[in-house]
């Protein structure tokens, strides 16, 4: 009698061993599981914001090429002024047939006031972007080709620049391994473009092997001085490559 009642204690015990570690092989995968999903997260958080900031570093180098062809234009090109002189010189290499100065040149001589300002508090890119921004939004506003300075960014914008950006918000995604399937590029809402990316979470352990989601995070890059100024509406595109930069929305 004595020695059944042991079995069945060994017996029960064995069972409520098994049980436990059952139960904590199975915290553990959730503990595991848990810690992977705010692992992803993170990481879909830094796929977002270096695209994002990737999308609008290189949407400032194609600002700059535009600027840079805007100096040259040609003056024969131009439509006549009606106060325009009769004479022949060749325009100064600093000086811009319609603005009278190059913009450029504006844009260094504001560089020299902000290094002087801000010191080492700021890094030599990004004064030269609060430079394209001053620059630009006092051109844009009173200067004496703000006209044809905004017709010219704007055709650029949509042939050149737009594409360029939502190329480099694509590559940026997938070198950090995230999907383009359902991210979205905000061109300039708040002045700034927001990505919204996502990279993939696997599920590990018996219940969630096979088991993928994608993590969606939003990144943001620094706000866009100028782009006020021209007007542009916001807009929303998809980035996935099988629907085509499609607008899924714009104000």
């Amino acid at each position: 009698m004595r020695k059944s009642l042991l079995r069945n204690e060994r017996g029960n015990i064995t069972l409520f061993l098994l049980g436990m570690i059952s139960v904590m092989f199975i915290l553990f995968m959730v503990i595991i599981n848990f810690a992977k999903v705010y692992a992803v997260k993170e990481k879909s958080f830094t796929t977002s914001q270096q695209a994002s900031l990737a999308a609008t570093a290189e949407f400032y180098e194609r600002i700059w090429d535009v600027v840079a062809e805007f100096d040259d234009i040609d003056e024969e090109n131009l439509p006549p002024s009606p106060d325009d002189d009769d004479d022949d010189d060749e325009n100064p290499p600093d000086v811009n047939p319609i603005t009278k100065i190059k913009i450029k040149v504006k844009v260094g001589l504001k560089e020299d006031e902000l290094r002087a300002r801000y010191g080492s508090e700021k890094s030599e890119n990004e004064i030269h972007i609060d430079a394209i921004d001053e620059v630009l939004t006092e051109e844009l506003t009173s200067g004496l080709g703000k006209r044809s300075l905004k017709r010219v960014l704007l055709e650029q914008y949509e042939s050149q620049i737009k594409p360029a950006v939502i190329d480099k918000a694509r590559n940026v995604i997938l070198a950090n391994g995230g999907k383009l399937d359902q991210a979205q590029i905000a061109l300039f809402h708040e002045n700034r473009i927001y990505i919204k990316a996502a990279n993939e979470f696997e599920g590990q352990g018996k219940f969630l092997d096979g088991f993928k989601e994608k993590v969606f995070q939003t990144g943001a890059g620094p706000e866009i001085g100028f782009i006020s100024e021209l007007g542009h509406n916001d807009e929303t595109v998809f980035l996935s490559n099988d629907r085509g930069g499609e607008v899924i929305w714009g104000d």
